[in-house]
């Protein structure tokens, strides 16, 4: 009753001003990267006020206790750092909140998913005080997870402001965390999402818009997700699609540099040769191609492969 009673007086308060037009630039204390283009840009400054478009989640904390089933500690706020009502009945719009946790098994370097399905959704909410919560999976986790090993939280949040005439806000969270807490986190790092977005997408946006960052994605493209016919980890999928664009995809497939930009070297993708594969116009088969990298001490560069024929050794920079 209270959200049938409210949203009336919400939309008028909101829009009380409709009557006398939103052509004109409001004047805004602070409409952030909002240009003519976007419905925000028109609001006055007591419509952008009461609305506060946007969204911005926040883990706080997060553990696995006795019982096997995450517990999870986030805020969620507008962009002026307010707290907002999940429910959408305090503050406008409700916020639809999705949870993905996946673990990096020892000597292994893609991630294992934890939550059954893609993602965790029908656990139990808690409020703690004015937009902060706690979500409680409905995720059991098998007795013999590892506790040293590098988990990788994931929180998807949307924000539907739709009924005020305005779109929906996406916010991703990313908090990696081991939680024996023995050791530091070695999260998965191999291409970042500033990458993506600086040089290619404006902004990275799959499935809808909802999922915004490359470590998201990946929490559910690993290679446990294929069918009879083809893998749709994140890694094959993406050197895929890139190739089958062919002249829509401007660098060469190979060029592995306009995508792996940097990352966490590991011992089995310690460095990534640029080009990956050299094309020879002669078929020698003989051609050059590029590594450097700073000083990380003893290293073995082998051929076609990690564990492939011994090329060089060395140690410092090169």
């Amino acid at each position: 009753m209270k959200r049938v009673t409210i949203h009336p007086l919400l939309i008028a308060a909101a829009f009380l001003c409709c009557t006398t037009g939103l052509s004109a630039k409001s004047a805004l204390p602070d409409n952030g990267s909002y240009t003519t283009k976007d419905k925000e840009y028109y609001l006055t400054a007591e419509q952008f006020n009461f609305i506060r478009p946007g969204l911005n989640v926040e883990v706080l904390e997060a553990t696995i206790p006795s019982d096997l089933q995450p517990l999870v500690k986030f805020s969620i706020k507008d962009p002026a750092g307010l707290p907002l009502d999940i429910d959408g009945i305090y503050t406008p719009g409700p916020v639809d909140m999705r949870f993905m946790l996946t673990f990096i098994p020892k000597f292994e370097e893609q991630k294992v998913r934890l939550t059954e399905g893609s993602r965790d959704r029908d656990g139990t909410f808690e409020k703690i005080e004015d937009g902060i919560y706690t979500y409680k999976f409905s995720t059991v986790l098998p007795d013999i997870y590892d506790q040293d090993a590098t988990h990788t939280l994931a929180l998807v949040g949307r924000r539907d402001l739709r009924e005020f005439d305005l779109g929906r806000y996406v916010d991703n969270e990313l908090y990696n965390f081991v939680p024996s807490g023995m050791y530091d986190p070695s999260p998965r790092d191999v291409v970042t999402t500033e990458t993506c977005n600086g040089r290619c997408h404006d902004p990275l946006a799959m499935h809808g818009g909802r999922y915004r960052e490359v470590a998201v994605c990946t929490q559910c493209h690993n290679p446990a997700l294929a069918d009879d016919e083809q893998s749709y980890s994140f890694d094959v999928l993406i050197h895929r699609l890139h190739n089958e664009l062919g002249d829509a995809y401007p660098p060469a497939i190979n060029d592995c540099e306009v995508c792996h930009t940097g990352g966490t070297p590991t011992e089995n993708f310690p460095l990534v040769a640029n080009p990956a594969t050299v094309e020879v116009c002669d078929m020698s088969g003989y051609g050059s191609a590029n590594l450097t990298w700073g000083d990380i001490g003893s290293f073995e560069i082998h051929v076609d492969a990690p564990d492939g024929p011994l090329w060089i050794a060395g140690n410092g920079k090169g």
